[in-house]
């Protein structure tokens, strides 16, 4: 008997290795599993989800010579130009300022604003509104120090009270001489701004060359919150000697 079950069991594994074989087409061999080497592919049907918003990728920033060139369009888009007679008036100043070859000269030097407070004055030029170029005009003011403090560069008279006022807020200036005057004292006071590092000056004639060929960067900040500083500049200028 057990020699005959011995038998039964050699016949059924015989007829198992039989249906097993690589000729048999109703069952091929199972191929090995492969070595996962990296993810696997995108299924065709059921796309892959969404990454949730803290494994998204962050852009990366800007290289640093962008960011300049954002912050200088950003300063072209915004600067601006303020001009003021004070109380009196400077016909020569405002009339060369807003001629077609001071503003073509503006526009080549990045600003987009001019600010005229032309006082008393006759000439008075007509405002514009453009795409690249802006000109605004009044006459006169309660305060003009948002005026300066808004404005890229600063062109003045050389009235003491105007210089003042403006070299302690920190603008650039360019300060242009009034040639009628008789007793030009401003010419003086403006020179010696200038030999001290605080400003440059000019005439109406050679206003537009020295917008050309001027450099702001060498100029030297005021002193601020001293008056006394500009009260002995002024008794220089005009030859006082300050009781002691």
């Amino acid at each position: 008997c057990a020699r005959a079950g011995v038998c039964e069991l050699l016949k059924l594994r015989a007829n198992c290795s039989a249906t097993l074989q690589p000729d048999s087409p109703s069952l091929p061999l199972p191929t090995p599993a492969q070595p996962l080497l990296g993810p696997s592919p995108p299924c065709p049907t059921h796309p892959p989800a969404r990454c949730s918003r803290s494994a998204r990728p962050r852009p990366a920033r800007p290289p640093a010579r962008c960011c300049r060139r954002l912050r200088a369009a950003g300063w072209a888009r915004m600067a601006s130009v303020f001009v003021t007679v004070g109380t009196t008036s400077f016909d020569e100043l405002v009339e060369e300022i807003s001629s077609e070859r001071a503003v073509r000269i503006l526009k080549d030097l990045g600003y987009r604003k001019l600010i005229l407070q032309i006082g008393r004055g006759f000439v008075e030029p007509k405002p514009s509104v453009g795409t690249d170029f802006t000109i605004e005009v009044y006459r006169f003011k309660d305060s003009i120090a948002d005026d300066i403090r808004n404005a890229t560069l600063v062109i003045s008279h050389a009235g003491a009270g105007s210089c003042l006022e403006i070299l302690e807020a920190g603008k650039p200036l360019i300060v242009v001489i009034n040639e009628k005057l008789m007793n030009n004292h401003q010419l003086e006071l403006a020179k010696q701004l200038h030999r001290d590092g605080h400003l440059l000056y000019c005439t109406c004639s050679t206003l537009c060359k020295t917008l050309q060929k001027s450099d702001f960067t060498s100029l030297k900040p005021f002193p601020s919150g001293h008056p006394e500083k500009f009260a002995a500049l002024m008794d220089n200028v005009f030859g006082f000697q300050r009781l002691k």
